[in-house]
């Protein structure tokens, strides 16, 4: 399907591909729906040596196409030995999990260790509640909203299915909707965890998150963080400062769009870069 859409692209007239797109998507939904139906609902991917499938149900199947080509992760180009955490990690905790791609992911290459998926939206929820199921995975799925503090916030919704741009950073022309909130700091706490892995995509509220996080007794805590200047109610560049002064080691991973400029730099709009950091013995 991807083959037939991306010469069409080519032959077709710009005038003509407007006119086309609900087709199209009708298209593709009822093509997954078949494949769902039909007990074929998976992607085949190679990790090295390894080959797994990953199921997949109608609303996610684009979100999980074409995944990890060559190793990364296309959507923030991540290695994905980065998501491959070491022995010492007693749980992996990834906020703002959206329809599970790091979740499958992590639970994939760390299938050992207990893993955290937070997903405040509650239609979002239900879809990776599905995967997790799909997949028959044991991830514990949170409804919380992770911020600095435990408490209640608004989350700033587009009130889109599926949107991934929900936040409780403030955004004009998005609804508001009351949210549980817990910090990291919280929630490490009241599960005895000593040493963890995070993976933070939280739409401008990861500054205090980091903060939080990065402020708890931790034994140890690594991670990776996207960083989207343009949600931030702080300059970007206090997320580096706080990078620099609470880690033991940090690095720019990448770019989140190849679109972007190529570049560490984060004076750039739009550009969201990632970044790995590292909170304890190193070695």
């Amino acid at each position: 399907m991807t083959a037939i859409t991306n010469t069409a692209g080519q032959i077709l007239p710009d005038w003509v591909k407007p006119f086309l797109v609900p087709v199209y998507k009708q298209i593709r939904h009822l093509y997954w729906a078949g494949r769902c139906v039909s007990g074929i609902n998976y992607y085949t991917y190679r990790f090295g040596d390894r080959t797994v499938q990953v199921y997949y149900t109608v609303e996610s199947a684009g979100a999980f196409s074409g995944l990890v080509p060559d190793g990364i992760v296309t959507t923030e180009q991540i290695p994905l030995d980065l998501l491959e955490v070491n022995e010492r990690v007693n749980a992996v905790i990834d906020v703002g999990a959206h329809f599970g791609t790091y979740t499958v992911l992590f639970e994939l290459l760390n299938r050992k260790i207990d893993v955290y998926a937070f997903e405040p939206d509650d239609y979002n929820r239900d879809v990776l509640k599905r995967v997790v199921e799909e997949n028959e995975f044991d991830t514990h799925v949170r409804p919380e909203v992770v911020a600095e503090e435990t408490s209640v916030v608004d989350l700033y919704t587009s009130n889109r299915d599926g949107s991934e741009r929900n936040s409780i950073s403030a955004i004009d022309g998005f609804e508001t909707v009351e949210k549980q909130s817990v910090s990291l700091s919280d929630f490490i706490e009241e599960r005895g965890l000593s040493s963890v892995f995070v993976k933070i995509d939280a739409e401008g509220a990861e500054l205090d998150i980091l903060r939080d996080l990065l402020s708890a007794p931790n034994e140890y805590v690594a991670g990776i963080v996207e960083v989207h200047p343009e949600k931030l109610s702080e300059p970007p560049e206090e997320v580096i400062r706080l990078l620099e002064s609470a880690c033991d080691d940090y690095q720019y991973i990448a770019e989140t769009s190849p679109s972007h400029v190529d570049s560490d730099s984060i004076e750039f709009e739009h550009n969201r870069p990632m970044y790995y950091f590292v909170q304890g013995d190193t070695q």
